[in-house]
């Protein structure tokens, strides 16, 4: 702390660290829209981010915002396809996105956007929904299967990670879930 005011700054050197950065996306077409599918199996690029990794270092920028899952569905998503858990070679994109990143003396915020739809997270928090409670993020985030099944998530993904060697020196800091918001409820609306 500095004058009461917190700050960043390296613990290697002492000195102040400012983020500076950019948010990171790779849009494509998937089916009639657009999706963010920067990690996707099918199109994670490690010459491409390696390039780009090298032009923000070079042009001053220090921290770069990543969206873990925002490949929610799919054979190349986060989700294993062919079972619970997380899918392999995803995990290791997101570990080679984090090497990239230590070597340009960049730091990741890696955020989530959601439970994957695939690998039995998203089905596992509805668990508690009824007539009177809401599926989607009123059920991940407000019932005993929702919290369950992201504290699973987490736990799977921070273990996948640390199994594959990934250094975690790069990530300045992880945001469990990018917008956070509950939905109306039809029923319930009614029975009030």
């Amino acid at each position: 702390q500095v004058d009461g005011r917190a700050e960043f700054y390296d613990q290697r050197t002492g000195e102040r660290f400012v983020p500076r950065g950019v948010n990171y996306f790779y849009i494509i077409p998937v089916s009639d829209g657009l999706e963010d599918r920067f990690f996707g199996v099918d199109v994670f690029d490690a010459e491409r981010v390696d390039a780009d990794f090298a032009t923000l270092s070079e042009r001053g920028f220090n921290t770069v915002r990543i969206f873990l899952d925002s490949c929610s569905s799919g054979r190349g998503c986060m989700g294993n396809p062919d079972g619970p858990g997380l899918n392999p070679p995803y995990l290791d994109n997101i570990v080679e996105t984090m090497r990239l990143a230590k070597a340009h003396d960049l730091y990741l915020l890696l955020t989530s956007n959601d439970l994957p739809d695939l690998g039995g997270y998203a089905p596992a928090s509805a668990g508690d929904v009824d007539e009177f409670f809401a599926p989607y993020r009123n059920s991940q985030y407000l019932t005993s299967a929702g919290i369950e099944a992201a504290r699973t998530y987490w736990s799977d993904l921070l273990q996948g990670l640390a199994a594959r060697g990934a250094p975690f020196a790069a990530v300045l800091g992880w945001s469990l879930l990018h917008e956070q918001w509950s939905s109306g409820h039809e029923e319930t609306i009614r029975a009030a």
